[in-house]
């Protein structure tokens, strides 16, 4: 498989040229490197030419072309039933040529076509119908078993317009192939007949002769008459009816061809084999007149040969419309100094190759900008009405007017798109609907074609192909008219130009600072001119008189010729050229570096041709000067491609036809996209994979890349000048990042070109900061507030329920009913319930606002055990929850921390242990040391009950904020569901630890583990 595909012009140039080797190879070999041809461009595993036999409705492999170590599948793929393979069918219904990217994903119904995939590992897959005067000749198929190959229309476009141009070689093997096989069956009939006694003749031929494609007839001489004549005879002699004709009626069609039919089928000629060939009802018959070996009988066989006589008819006209064009080549060259002969040549042969068609020549005005006709062929208007008619045709910016330009290979495609009613043309200018109806009703045109025509790359003119109905069109003609017009145009163009420059010349070659020189084999002398020598030896020159001097060139090359690698050149080029031929025309360029006699270095370019008389003649140039320029221009770019590569900055320059020039390293980081993914492109192509304002554009993803290529003309065009412009915008790059860019843009001018030079910074840090900045300002003014109004709050609900609490304990002491009691106590219980709510609202607010802050001071876990357990036993008691402590930490130590948030963590432990628990149960406290060492203490608190518990699924979110156990609007226990919140952030900020284990129905457990510093109690 080649590294580099060819090109779509260099493969259709190649299959055009195996037309014209009918000297070095053979048919069968041209048509393989066709099938070669196209499995190197499309870079397939398999290309295959199928042969269609009609009678058998069966398809068989007659060439293969097939890469690296694979081998033959000819004798595999042979006689395969059209009927079978289903995709036969898209020929019948469908299209002529069509590709298939993923041959896994056929239906079911197809399993033929999926195991002959299979079978050939095909992966990929195209096929074009070879037809030639309506009959189906067969298939070219070409199959790839890369998974990655990807064949789109533009594939399928190109393999039709390969297949045409094969055609004409493949029909002429596809009818060699049927006419051997109509051979077997004329020799096989015959053989039959002989063999066959005269007493059943006529039975046995009924059976046997009847299914032969070729026609049969027996003749008797004796009786003149003929005594069997199968199907396929009748048909091609148009004799409908079952009755035995007359041999007169023979005789009749024989006679109408030139044959004395009387002579031809005489007893005289008995035991000679005599051929025939016969234009029929429209038909050409080709034939043999057998005699048999005993008796007076003839067999006559025939075969129908239209197609084959229509090929040759149309290969005669396609060779004699390659010839005129070859002729009109040669012609154009000479008649390029009138150029009104010119358009008339060009016109004038273009109507020649299209029959029944109307020629517009038209002629590109650089000045306006437009296309204008210049000559029409094949209609009778005056040339101003048609000029008016035709109009002037805008080239706007989409159209291309470069042969290099993106656009040049869909404008000079023969395949066009249909406008209206058979009405088309190519993407050069667009006709309307109003236009077309005007040129159908008032022209008589079906079709139009379009021509491009270039010298130098840039637009000529166009050749339009006004079609009338029936006309005779060959894409393969007009695509190569074409290109031989628009070569020849290039040599006129360089002709021109070379008498424009020639008086020049001489006045060139002083200021380029050339001289000629000449080396001589035999003698191994090399002639220079003054010039050349004043280089080399600059005082004895002036003391030496002559135009030319005679040097060794060994001597030359060990005097002055400073590096190693070029004399070893000069002497390798030296001994090849002493070895070539004297027809080789070779040709040798080398730049190297001499030193003087004086010392000075110089840089010396030289150009010779091998000629005929065994030397070699050439020029040299100094380019000293262009050296050292070079090589400052070579610092100062690396200089600059220095300083864009290190730039923090992203830097991207377009030219002004949009292609990428530049890229540096900071814009693959930006926007993901690499450096050869983007240089070489049109900066819309590249854009259009970023997404623009992604906040904006969640369901509207990367713009299309026409909006985008609008975009950047309507920027380049505006006029703009001056300062850059800058803009803040924001993407989503090819790595799903989003980037926050300042981006300053400016347009400069370098040499005859404008330039777009983009400068982006990534400012998505800056950005990210700043807004972290304003949500924190933010949050902390709002946690302010939320800290005033809660103290606040917390201060009016205070003073409100402290009276409530205390006229109620006032009320208690007094002689009430026990029904009031009761009430009381409902009133206080509720009150304390409020009291103990507003102060954990407070703690959860201060926590969230990172507004509490441990305070370190000695304390004592036994007191601070004592007093918990005192602060909860009146409630215990009064539920029937018996309460203890237990403390194993070490007497006579004291620990260091925040005894209050302490208490308030162990406090909302126990009173949920207390609450939890039904009377008669218990709940306890429990301290114990777990380590001691450098003066700290790793502390383990327990609190246990023998409570209700709690369920498995329910611990994971028992400590989230105003979870509950119970969360039924029926819960038997009140409380808020922040006390456990408020003990895991009070836990956190002593960097400590809390867990809980618990079974429903036996109580549960909760351990907290902190560490403290420890001192002892003085």
């Amino acid at each position: 498989m080649k590294e580099k595909r060819i090109k779509k012009e260099e493969l259709i140039l190649q299959l055009a040229q195996s037309l014209s080797q009918a000297v070095d190879h053979s048919q069968e070999e041209k048509v393989k490197m066709g099938l070669g041809l196209l499995g190197d461009y499309f870079q397939a595993n398999r290309v295959f030419l199928f042969f269609y036999d009609p009678n058998q409705q069966t398809f068989s492999l007659a060439h293969e072309w097939f890469a690296g170590n694979d081998y033959s599948l000819k004798d595999s793929l042979q006689l395969l039933s059209c009927r079978d393979y289903k995709i036969w069918g898209h020929f019948e219904h469908r299209k002529s040529c069509f590709g298939i990217p993923n041959t896994g994903n056929l239906p079911d119904s197809y399993p033929f076509d999926s195991k002959l995939f299979q079978d050939t590992h095909t992966r990929v897959f195209m096929q074009k119908l070879l037809s030639f005067d309506g009959h189906k000749l067969g298939f070219i198929a070409v199959s790839g078993q890369n998974p990655e190959i990807s064949w789109d229309d533009e594939s399928v476009l190109l393999l039709d317009s390969c297949g045409e141009i094969l055609k004409s070689l493949i029909a002429d093997l596809a009818f060699r192939h049927s006419r051997e096989q109509v051979d077997n069956d004329q020799k096989k009939s015959s053989e039959i007949l002989f063999k066959t006694g005269q007493e059943d003749i006529v039975e046995k031929l009924e059976v046997l002769l009847n299914d032969l494609q070729c026609g049969i007839a027996v003749v008797d001489l004796a009786d003149q008459a003929i005594v069997f004549m199968n199907t396929r005879c009748r048909d091609l002699f148009g004799i409908a009816n079952q009755k035995l004709p007359e041999l007169e009626h023979l005789f009749k069609v024989f006679k109408a061809n030139g044959y004395n039919s009387h002579d031809f089928f005489s007893m005289a000629s008995h035991g000679k084999v005599k051929d025939f060939t016969l234009n029929h009802i429209d038909r050409c018959l080709n034939g043999t007149v057998i005699p048999s070996k005993k008796g007076m009988q003839v067999v006559v066989s025939v075969n129908d040969i239209t197609p084959l006589a229509n090929y040759e008819k149309a290969e005669k006209s396609f060779n004699a419309r390659l010839k005129l064009i070859s002729e009109t080549a040669i012609e154009l060259i000479s008649q390029h100094a009138d150029a009104q002969k010119l358009n008339q040549l060009i016109g004038d042969t273009a109507f020649k190759l299209v029959n029944n068609s109307i020629i517009f020549l038209s002629r590109f005005n650089p000045d306006g900008s437009y296309l204008e006709t210049v000559y029409v062929k094949g209609i009778s208007y005056p040339m101003e009405v048609l000029a008016k008619f035709i109009g002037k045709h805008p080239m706007e910016m989409k159209y291309p007017v470069r042969r290099d330009s993106e656009n040049y290979n869909v404008m000079i495609s023969s395949r066009v798109k249909e406008l209206k009613n058979g009405i088309a043309e190519l993407s050069l200018g667009e006709i309307s609907e109003s236009v077309a109806v005007k040129i159908e009703k008032q022209l008589g045109v079906s079709k139009i074609f379009v021509c491009g025509l270039f010298t130098e790359n840039e637009l000529y003119g166009t050749i339009a192909f006004l079609c009338r109905q029936g006309a005779e069109i060959n894409h393969y003609i007009l695509e190569t008219y074409a290109r031989t017009v628009t070569n020849a145009l290039s040599i006129i163009e360089m002709g021109n130009t070379l008498v424009k420059t020639s008086l020049m010349l001489s006045e060139a070659l002083k200021i380029a600072k050339v001289g000629y020189w000449e080396f001589d084999f035999k003698s191994r002398k090399l002639t220079l001119t003054r010039k050349l020598y004043q280089i080399l030896e600059p005082e004895l020159a002036k003391n030496t008189t002559g135009d030319y001097f005679y040097l060794d060139l060994d001597e030359v090359l060990a005097k002055y010729v400073s590096k190693k690698n070029d004399v070893s050149f000069i002497r390798e080029t030296v001994s090849q050229l002493a070895k070539a031929g004297k027809d080789d025309n070779k040709i040798i360029t080398h730049e190297f570096q001499i030193e003087s006699s004086a010392g000075e270095t110089y840089y010396i370019f030289v150009r010779g041709v091998l000629q005929n008389d065994h030397k070699i003649v050439g020029m040299a140039q100094n380019i000293t000067e262009t050296k050292r320029v070079e090589k400052k221009l070579w610092e100062s770019e690396l200089k600059f491609q220095g300083l864009v590569e290190q730039s923090m900055d992203s830097i991207v320059v377009v030219k002004d036809d949009g292609v990428v020039i530049e890229w540096n390293s900071s814009a693959e980081k930006i926007t993901g996209i690499k450096s050869s993914d983007a240089i070489g492109l049109f900066a819309w192509q590249v854009e259009s994979e970023l997404l623009f304002n992604p906040e904006l554009n969640k369901h509207h993803p990367q713009q299309l890349p026409e909006k985008l290529k609008n975009r950047f003309f309507s920027f380049f065009n505006s006029g703009f000048s001056g300062s850059p412009q800058q803009s803040e915008i924001t993407i989503r790059n090819r790595n799903n990042e989003v980037r926050h860019l300042l981006v300053s843009s400016f347009i400069f001018n370098a040499g005859n070109n404008r330039f777009l030079c983009r400068i982006s910074k990534d400012i998505t840090l800056e950005r990210e900061k700043l807004e972290q900045e304003k949500q924190n300002e933010i949050r902390q003014r709002t946690a302010k507030a939320k800290d005033l109004f809660l103290d606040n709050m917390s201060h009016e609900m205070r003073t409100p329920l402290g009276g409530i609490i205390g006229m109620t304990d006032l009320l208690l002491n007094t002689e009430l009913s026990e029904q009031q009691i009761d009430m009381l106590n409902v009133v206080k219980e509720s009150s304390d319930t409020l009291l103990e709510l507003i102060s954990n609202i407070n703690d959860l607010s201060r926590l969230e606002a990172d507004g509490v802050v441990l305070r370190k001071a000695p304390f004592s876990i036994s007191l601070l055990l004592e007093r918990l357990v005192a602060i909860f036993r009146a409630v215990s008691v009064q539920k029937g929850v018996e309460i203890r402590y237990v403390n194993n930490t070490p007497a006579g130590y004291l620990f260091v921390g925040d005894e209050f948030r302490l208490r308030q963590l162990l406090g909302n432990l126990l009173g949920n242990a207390v609450k939890f628990t039904p009377p008669g149960g218990e709940a306890e406290i429990r301290a114990d040391l777990l380590k001691q060492e450098d003066g700290t203490a790793d502390l383990e608190f327990r609190v246990t009950d023998t409570g209700i518990g709690i369920p498995k699924e329910r611990i994971p979110g028992l400590f989230e904020k105003f979870s509950q156990i119970d969360d039924s609007y029926t819960r038997e226990y009140d409380g808020a569901g922040i006390g456990l919140f408020i003990c895991q952030e009070l836990v956190k900020l002593m960097e400590g630890e809390i867990e809980v284990t618990s079974e429903m129905g036996k109580g549960s457990l909760f351990k907290v583990r902190v560490r403290m510093p420890l001192q002892k109690d003085e």
